[in-house]
């Protein structure tokens, strides 16, 4: 799956980031659904800061939580 979106850090552990961004076009981007992309964070080529950046994200999908609208993806690739 390619996703493409305005992604932002939410956590960073030395095993895995995880980046969240709103899920289509919602009126409220923080009260609509969500895609949240885990990857290694050995993986990265740079340190992300804070903030939001525009990137695709090549993954797979690993879970929809209905309760709170979230679609989990599991990266394979990051593209700034």
């Amino acid at each position: 799956m390619l996703i493409r979106g305005r992604f932002r850090k939410i956590a960073e552990s030395p095993e895995t980031t995880v980046f969240l961004a709103p899920y289509g076009d919602p009126d409220d981007p923080a009260e609509g659904p969500h895609v949240r992309v885990t990857c290694a964070t050995e993986g990265l080529r740079a340190e992300v800061g804070q903030g939001t950046f525009s990137a695709r994200c090549l993954g797979k999908v690993q879970d929809w939580n209905a309760t709170d609208a979230v679609l989990e993806v599991q990266a394979m690739a990051i593209f700034r």
